[in-house]
């Protein structure tokens, strides 16, 4: 799900993650990922789509903190937590 505002967008993942492990690994898939190659194809995208600007990224599934950015890191990606205080 996608939230635009004031010039600033987040966006929500759903169950296109189920671990913020799967920003890392796109291609580890989740019992529920019924389409691997689909499921793998759609979290990269999304990366690619979120990584090295200001966008939210949020994780459906995630445990706190649930929202942050998705930043590059070196060939792959990661996950920085928005401070919660």
């Amino acid at each position: 799900m996608e939230i635009t505002s004031g010039g600033q967008r987040a966006v929500i993942s759903g169950d296109l993650f189920h671990h913020p492990c799967q920003i890392a690994r796109p291609q580890w898939a989740s019992l529920p990922d019924t389409d691997s190659e689909l499921s793998t194809s759609s979290r990269r995208a999304l990366l690619a789509d979120l990584a090295g600007n200001t966008d939210a990224a949020g994780g459906s599934h995630f445990a706190e903190p649930w929202a942050g950015v998705i930043v590059n890191d070196g060939d792959a990606y990661r996950f920085e937590p928005e401070p919660t205080d």
